[in-house]
Order: C-alpha cells, then structure tokens, then sequence
C-alpha cells in the first residue's frame, strides 16, 4: 500500500512505541522548551545579541511545546478510540480545561489584585483577551504581563475545532491539517494588514489579517498531530532515527536555529521546515536508549523541571520578562536575575504543589488513556 493510501485509511494499529503511559525524555524537552523561553525573555533587557539571533526571544521553545501539543494530545485521542472505539469529545474538554485554566486564571487575578492595590497597568481588553484565549489577535495582545498567552491562545483555538473533526471523520482530518497547513503558508507571503492600510476602503484585507492571525503558528501543532498519525500508520522511519538520534542532534539542531530566526535567508517555509526538524528529534527520544542525550533528558531534576514547565510558562511573565519592576530600577544586574529565578521558582512551586495539582488529581478521573 502506497504512503498516500496509508495515511489517508481510517485504519490505525498501536505501535509498541506508543503504547506507554508516559513517553521517555518528554518532560525534559519541555525543561529546555521553558529555558528557552526563560532565556529569552530575560534577554529582552540585557539584549545580548547571540541570544536574540538564536532563540527568537523565547519563540523557538513555544515552537517546541507546540510540536509536543499536537503529538501528544493526538496520540492520546486516538488511543482512545482504539481502546474504545470512539472520543469522548466532553471528557476532552474537561480534561484541557483543569490542565489549562485553573492556573492560567489564578494568573490573571493575580494581575487584577496587583492592578488596583499596586497600579500595574493591565488594560481591560487584556483581562477580555486572556479570558477567552485571543491574545493572538492583535487587537488583544497590547501588554507585557499577558503577551505570553497569544501560545495558549493559538492552541486553545485549534482544539476547539480538532477532536471533533477527528472524532467523525479522520480522512477529513486529515485533509483539514494539510489544507490548513497551505493555507498557513500561504497566508505568510502577505503581509495584509499593511495591504488593509493601502486599500482602507477594502475590508477584506483586515477580515484575511484576522484570518491570518488565527493561524499563522498552527504549523507547529499541525507537524505534531502528523507525527502521531505517522508513527501509528507505521509510516514515519523510527527505527532509522533512533538508530541515527546522535548524528541527527548533531545536524538539525543547527539547521533548525539558522531556519527559525531566518539566519541565512528569509522564506515562509522556514518556521514550518524548523517544526518538522523538532519532531524528528521529538521521535529520536522517545524510545529508551542509554545514549548521552537520552540519560541528560531524564535526569530527575531536569524531569521535576518539565513537569512544572507549564506553571513556569504562565508565571515567569510578571516576575522574569520586565523584572526592573521587581526592583523598580534601571540598571540590570545579574544578581537581581538570579534574586527574580528564585521568586519565580518559590511561586512557580507554590503554586503546582497547592493550586494545580488538586485539578491534576480531578483530571485522571476523565481520563482513559494515559500518554504524557
């Protein structure tokens, strides 16, 4: 059977690989992802200029928590239906909702308190913005202390649309990740907000920038979700790639930094083609092995740090991004980081083991499956 008969076949078989209850190396991914971002941000304001060209300001490692996204919760669903013959789309939800919002809204109160006893400026239309996950419209994404939740944003929006499309019909899913993937692609030749303020009269334009904002970061969560459905078919070279993972690691993450910040050249293939690089090294770790890379990825620390990369995500906003507001001083000194890590790290902690870990406990009940 051709690649193309196969991975449009409604027929899937449980890989050995997948069939885990918690991937190898996963968690530590996502404790370089949040580093990534944690650098970054803190780079805003020393500027150093290695950084700035090689971790697009903490972009790179949303990339990351993008590809991992759509790999995992695809895998998860459609083991479910394997095991079950069918999605429960509410348990879904449930699910995403005490993963996503306990905390995500125990931010913004946070941000609410501080807004009207210490006078941090957090307009209204963020609080909306945040609220109903659309930061990444830019009518919404106006402030320091809420810009990161355009990622949540962007994800939140594509699973209100996916589960139910792959519940009914995978070939149609299928068919919608790569109509929307060209659409992306498509849509990153053109620049329509600047063609809306050659042509005001034209409101089309501002209708395809709205249009365009939606989904112009999908790709990462798309080449994901393709990964998952790849190595169920059997079609993705896994064994070729774990037997390779070293010289792979060598090779591509280079060429995956050089892609995402346009070192070399600019072209809207660039993000999607730094997506595929990060889930073939996605795939690389998942099997267990006792290479190098394989034993730092799960090192206990490191392992502690990834489970706690979503809270750090949230948090690390209104301690890290502008932390001169800490101190309300100009001048930056490396201390005051490190002063600021800690306080990220005693919320950051707080915050998981007295808050988010109660609706952690709740969402197991809603789930059948386990893939994290």
């Amino acid at each position: 059977m051709s690649i193309r008969k196969r991975i449009l076949s409604d027929k899937f078989e449980l890989p050995e690989d997948l069939n885990v209850s918690h991937f190898y190396s996963l968690d530590g991914i996502r404790a370089i992802s949040v580093f990534i971002v944690l650098i970054g941000h803190a780079n805003s304001e020393f500027k150093n200029s290695i950084i700035t060209s090689t971790l697009a300001g903490g972009t790179l490692g949303v990339y990351i928590f993008f590809v991992i996204s759509g790999f995992l919760i695809t895998s998860l669903l459609i083991k479910e239906k394997l095991k079950t013959g069918t999605i429960s789309i509410k348990d879904f939800y449930i699910r995403r909702a005490l993963r996503i919002l306990p905390v995500a809204y125990l931010y913004l109160l946070v941000l609410f308190f501080l807004h009207i006893f210490c006078g941090l400026q957090v307009s209204y239309l963020e609080y909306i913005g945040c609220a109903f996950f659309l930061v990444n419209l830019g009518y919404f994404h106006t402030g320091v202390y809420t810009g990161h939740y355009w990622s949540l944003s962007v994800e939140e929006q594509f699973y209100v649309v996916f589960p139910s499309i792959l519940r009914r019909n995978y070939r149609l899913y299928i068919n919608f990740l790569f109509v929307l993937l060209t659409l992306i692609l498509i849509s990153k030749a053109f620049d329509f907000r600047e063609l809306g303020k050659l042509h005001p009269k034209y409101h089309l334009f501002s209708i395809l920038n709205v249009m365009k904002e939606m989904v112009i970061h999908l790709d990462g969560i798309i080449v994901g979700s393709l990964l998952s459905i790849c190595l169920f078919k059997g079609i993705f070279p896994l064994n070729w790639v774990v037997k390779n993972k070293i010289l792979l690691h060598i090779i591509l993450i280079p060429i995956t930094i050089i892609l995402f910040n346009n070192l070399l050249f600019h072209s809207v293939l660039n993000l999607t083609v730094s997506a595929i690089l990060i889930a073939v090294l996605l795939a690389s770790n998942l099997r267990n092995s006792t290479d190098a890379i394989f034993k730092v990825l799960n090192l206990k620390l490191l392992k502690r740090i990834g489970t706690l990369s979503y809270s750090t995500y949230i948090w690390q906003q209104l301690i890290l991004f502008r932390y001169y507001n800490v101190f309300n001083d100009d001048k930056y000194a490396w201390w005051g980081l490190l002063v600021c890590l800690f306080f990220l790290s005693a919320i950051v902690y707080a915050s998981y083991e007295f808050f988010e870990k109660r609706f952690l406990v709740l969402k197991k009940k809603f789930t059948k499956v386990s893939t994290a």
